[in-house]
């Protein structure tokens, strides 16, 4: 009887102690989610942990001052986020990996919660033999095919010795199977066979290319067009009906299309159907942009002050893809611009655009006031979605303010009223993305121009300018890194170079420590300009939360009097901190900067739309 009440009341104890731990672990339900840390990983960060749970931790700051929502604790999310971290360590090579909650701290006056939770990463696998298997149909279709496949091969990403992950086997897929579709097979299929060796802690792939039929594109079909005539349409096509089918043919057209700014939208797609037929159709549809746009806007910067502007565009001017741009502007630094441009796609070569640019405008720089009134004209080709080149035609008419100028050089030499006959030479190289705000890629930009060609040019001199940038993740954030370095030379006796052409340093978009055109050469309290150039940065961008990011940065640079001369023990330093705000524009910037190793000169605020670079 003793041994029976025993049993029952050993039973009872667990029973209750159970019951007592599962309601102190769901009294914890609801409560808000202060804190989420991780123990233990090493290859995989924190922020890609956190990117594959539902749960997320607010903070005070991002709860009061930014009003982010807060997230409610919940046992069995937590319960589906734990297996999650583990399909992700799978998924990147990792098959053993444990994921389980280290700790629960419970506050239960303020009703909040912080988790830890500890990882086991584990050992990984690697990528052990991989080997392609090509049907003999697709070495009989000719060796250049063949070593096409062969190529890609040779660059896959999921290599011999390298840490296994789905994600690079899905890239290798697509590789493959890209490089089949442009040489005329659009209905290959890549199938990988994954073979796990345990004991070596390794995963042999089998590559298998079924190609499927060789094809070509059959009858083309334009879709939405009223205004753009269907010719014009079919002009800008990379590929005729007949040609060996191929999905870069198909994505240049359709970006050849869009880019002629006709359309709101365009697509060019192939109309592949379940019994892989080798004559595949194509449709080409479009939706048309407004005849006539018109767009007006406004912005405050610390440099301009107040500035609005009217963008308007009149498309298909003569029934072809000709446009005309009508551009006008108010602001501190310009009171007024006025541009009319005519734009001529295709001009010689499809990858050819000819710009005519008459414009008039006003300049308050602070280191002189001018009025400029002229033309330019400008042929630009695209070699490839990176590569572009420019070669630029302007002539102009200058009234220069000469009591706006420092008292600098031999001023026998400077008329307020001049000629300038020039042409620059541009050359650019930018794969970097996203437009607006690149987070990875780079830009490689170099001009060099000639002035002084005749029609009564009054100075003769060359001016060059390279810039180099860099975009490159770290960590969650992106690293931004920049350089710039130009020169001018005068062949003219007096060696004078106008104003407008020389060298400035120092705004929101240059040395942020000094106001713009501050740094450098300084007359009288005015930037007289200088005929050198060089200037670096590098930014540290990191987001903060949704469309709010922060910046901290440093900046360097300086310019010379002397043409080609770059003594960098005079290079000036600032460094500073910002704020971003992402808008459909651009980015709203705020940069608060102060010059290092230098007691004389104060901080800078600079509030502008837009990256620094």
């Amino acid at each position: 009887m003793k041994k029976f009440l025993n049993t029952i009341f050993r039973f009872s104890f667990v029973l209750i102690l159970t019951s007592l731990l599962a309601e102190l672990a769901f009294s914890q339900n609801n409560f808000e989610v202060r804190s989420l840390e991780f123990v233990g990983n090493q290859v995989i960060s924190d922020d890609d942990l956190r990117l594959q749970m539902a749960t997320y931790a607010t903070g005070g700051f991002a709860k009061t001052i930014l009003g982010k929502e807060s997230f409610l604790y919940s046992e069995d999310i937590l319960a589906n986020d734990l297996e999650a971290i583990v399909r992700y360590y799978q998924k990147e090579g990792f098959l053993y990996a444990k994921a389980v909650l280290a700790d629960l701290d419970t506050d239960a006056k303020d009703r909040t919660v912080r988790i830890t939770i500890r990882v086991d990463e584990g050992d990984s696998i690697s990528v052990g033999k991989v080997s392609l298997v090509k049907p003999d149909s697709l070495a009989a279709l000719g060796s250049q095919i063949a070593a096409l496949v062969d190529k890609v091969s040779l660059e896959l990403k999921a290599r011999t010795g390298k840490r296994f992950r789905d994600a690079d086997v899905d890239a290798d897929r697509m590789a493959l199977g890209r490089a089949l579709d442009d040489a005329g097979f659009p209905f290959s299929q890549i199938i990988p066979n994954l073979e796990v060796n345990e004991p070596q802690r390794t995963v042999d792939i089998t590559w298998t290319v079924v190609p499927g039929p060789h094809s070509r594109f059959g009858e083309i079909t334009v879709i939405g067009n009223d205004n753009v005539s269907e010719a014009l349409i079919r002009k800008y096509l990379a590929f005729s009906s007949g040609d060996e089918y191929s999905r870069k043919d198909l994505e240049e057209s359709q970006r050849r299309i869009y880019n002629l700014s006709l359309f709101h939208v365009a697509t060019v797609t192939a109309r592949l159907t379940s019994t892989q037929d080798s004559i595949v159709p194509v449709e080409v549809r479009v939706k048309e942009a407004p005849r006539f746009t018109t767009r007006i806007g406004f912005g405050y910067g610390r440099e301009e002050k107040i500035r609005v502007y009217s963008d308007s565009y009149v498309l298909g001017v003569f029934g072809g893809a000709r446009r005309i741009n009508l551009y006008a502007k108010h602001s501190d630094i310009e009171p007024y611009h006025v541009s009319l441009k005519h734009i001529q796609p295709a001009f010689l070569t499809i990858n050819t655009r000819l710009e005519i640019n008459p414009f008039i405008l006003r300049q308050e720089e602070p280191g002189f006031t001018e009025n400029r009134y002229g033309g330019n004209v400008s042929a630009l080709h695209e070699f490839s979605r990176s590569l572009r080149s420019s070669v630029t035609y302007t002539f102009e008419r200058v009234k220069l303010d000469t009591t706006s100028l420092a008292d600098i050089g031999d001023s026998n030499e400077i008329s307020d009223l001049y000629n300038k006959s020039s042409v620059m030479f541009g050359l650019t190289w930018d794969n970097s993305t996203p437009v607006l705000s690149p987070t990875q890629g780079l830009y490689i930009a170099g001009a060099f121009k000639i002035s002084g060609l005749g029609l009564g040019s009054d100075y003769h001199f060359t001016r060059s300018l390279f810039e180099l940038r860099r975009y490159q993740p770290v960590l969650g954030m992106v690293l931004a890194a920049r350089v710039r370095i130009g020169g001018i030379r005068s062949s003219d006796t007096h060696g004078f170079v106008p104003v407008e052409d020389r060298f400035f340093s120092g705004g929101s978009a240059s040395v942020r420590g000094w106001a713009r055109a501050e740094l450098g050469p300084v007359e009288n309290d005015i930037p007289v300009g200088g005929e050198s150039l060089l200037e670096g940065s590098l930014e540290l961008r990191h987001p903060i939360w949704g469309i709010l990011s922060g910046a901290m940065f440093v900046d360097g640079g300086n310019v010379w009097l002397q043409s080609y001369r770059f003594p960098v023990d005079d290079l000036r330093y600032s460094a500073g901190l910002g704020l971003r705000v992402k808008t459909p524009i651009g980015a709203i910037r705020v940069d608060v900067a102060r010059p290092v190793f230098d007691d004389e000169a104060t901080g800078q605020v600079h509030i502008s739309v837009g990256e620094a670079f």
